[in-house]
């Protein structure tokens, strides 16, 4: 369905309630399958902006909402590692050209990523958590 559609908001409905579900699969140690993660990869590298920020944010989200390290488990970071170097391009590219990202709404990519990298791929770090330093960052 998402490589047919070609309706901007049809797709990012689609996204949202892929995403959705990935969270929970995530939150229960249940890794994506090689499918949906080569979707994700390939919807963090859209062309389209559009595209590439709704996937940008429904990523976001799922990390944005694991609770201080609660709920951390081996799938999830995985899921992180696999997505980190494509949502981070995506951030580069906002933080490039921040007057194009505001014109295109891609800026709110830019603010989800912020989020969810420094507030909680970096809490997860905590070693009192009991996870290295070097786990989740390329």
């Amino acid at each position: 369905m998402f490589a047919k559609e070609t309706n901007e908001s049809a797709v990012s409905a689609l996204v949202d309630a892929l995403m959705a579900h990935q969270g929970v699969l995530l939150n229960s140690d249940t890794a994506p399958e090689d499918k949906v993660s080569r979707l994700i990869s390939s919807g963090l590298t859209d062309k389209r902006v559009k595209i590439k920020s709704g996937w940008a944010v429904a990523t976001s989200r799922i990390i944005w909402n694991i609770n201080d390290g609660v709920g951390i488990t081996p799938a999830l970071i995985t899921f992180s590692k696999n997505i980190s170097k494509h949502i981070f391009h995506v951030f580069n590219e906002v933080a490039s050209n921040a007057v194009q990202a505001s014109q295109s709404g891609s800026m709110t990519a830019g603010y989800a990523i912020s989020a969810a990298s420094l507030g909680r791929w970096l809490q997860w770090q905590d070693p009192q958590l009991g996870i290295p330093r070097n786990l989740i960052w390329l």
